[in-house]
């Protein structure tokens, strides 16, 4: 078995995510094919998102909690992917912050 060591090929900060929004088209494949997961970690409240291709709202879709992180994985779900603030911390301005990893360098 041969283990790929990944590396932070971007970083950014999804800001006003009083609607749902999903990763920069620009950090995942087919524009940047090597990127194959994300970290995300929301920032200032609490999330829902969904990787279905259907939209979250801020009371459907699964619940991430501030300062907790998950991994986002595969080509489906990282072009799938949207999030928008939990109904609970509407209007505190969660920041979610994205770490895209892959191969080669960036």
């Amino acid at each position: 078995m041969v283990t790929q060591h990944l590396k932070t090929r971007h970083f950014e900060q999804i800001t006003t995510l009083t609607s749902a929004k999903g990763f920069t088209s620009t950090y995942i494949p087919p524009t940047d094919p090597e990127v194959v997961k994300a970290i995300i970690t929301p920032v200032g409240g609490d999330i829902r998102y969904r990787v279905d291709g259907t939209s979250p709202t801020d009371s459907v879709g699964t619940r991430l909690v501030e300062d907790s992180a998950e991994v986002i994985e595969g080509y489906a779900d990282l072009n799938n992917f949207r999030a928008i603030e939990d109904a609970a911390s509407s209007g505190l301005g969660v920041t979610l912050e994205v770490h895209y990893l892959g191969t080669g360098v960036p």
